[in-house]
């Protein structure tokens, strides 16, 4: 995913290792919101993901513009752009993953 990330802002004074810290960042960011997600799920019998997804999206979006410097247009397209890619890779996985347990077991 990183790689797409630095192809999206190939012209960034960025390095390779720069966009990596920042995708583990933001990887780290969601699965923390999800555990807090799925906490508040078990102890007050509710449905919070949407709204633990909804602040992870906002935060994302301003941590890029933050970030990389660029106006509320090119982010936005990169934003789109980069979220595309990451579901595409994350049901690869996921189906990489369903089909390696159907062999294992």
């Amino acid at each position: 995913f990183t790689v797409f990330i630095w192809m999206a802002y190939i012209r960034k004074r960025h390095t390779y290792t720069d966009h990596l810290i920042f995708s583990f960042h933001n990887q780290s960011l969601l699965f923390i919101l999800l555990i807090l997600s799925l906490i508040l799920d078990t102890v007050l019998d509710i449905t919070s993901a949407g709204i633990f997804i909804t602040i992870f999206s906002v935060y994302l979006f301003l941590a890029m513009k933050r970030f990389y410097g660029q106006g509320t247009f090119k982010t936005i397209v990169k934003y789109f752009f980069l979220n595309t890619i990451f579901t595409i890779l994350a049901v690869l996985a996921v189906i990489l993953l369903f089909t390696g347990s159907i062999f294992t077991y």
